[in-house]
């Protein structure tokens, strides 16, 4: 088995490697092995064109390696979804800038709004019912409003 590696590993081996890396990839995705598969198809190409004996070829699959892998980190990074939490099922948070009227007046701090079949207790300066008001924060389970 040595021999063979130290003698008969050429281009078509890596190209086996890298294709076979590249499948399983496919199959079970992690986005890892297909850089390590990129890898050994560079080897399979470089090999093919020069016929290195093994340690070479060892040599640039592994530098090989650490540079694909190093751009597939690059390149996984500068793609990042914004990193801003999603207000999806927050419906609270959801409000915050919007207008509405108020369903009962706000007195001492305290009132509500009717938004669909839901009245959401709010927090404010008082004010009479029907008053248009915005959304400016949350506070606990209440929407803390100014008058719009």
């Amino acid at each position: 088995m040595i021999d063979f590696l130290l003698t008969q590993l050429g281009a078509w081996h890596w190209s086996f490697l890298g294709l076979m890396l590249l499948f399983v990839e496919m199959i079970v995705p992690g986005a890892f092995l297909v850089w390590i598969g990129a890898a050994a198809l560079i080897t399979a190409g470089v090999t093919y064109l020069f016929d290195l004996l093994f340690v070479a070829q060892m040599l640039i699959f592994t530098l090989s390696c650490l540079v694909c892998v190093g751009f597939g980190t690059w390149v996984y990074r500068s793609m990042e979804i914004s990193k801003e939490q999603s207000t999806v099922n927050r419906k609270a948070e959801q409000m915050v800038g919007f207008t509405f009227d108020l369903s009962d007046p706000i007195e001492n701090g305290v009132g509500h709004i009717k938004l669909g079949d839901t009245r959401w207790r709010v927090e404010g300066p008082d004010l009479p019912v029907g008053s248009k008001v915005v959304v400016t924060d949350i506070k606990g389970n209440s929407l803390v409003v100014e008058k719009a």
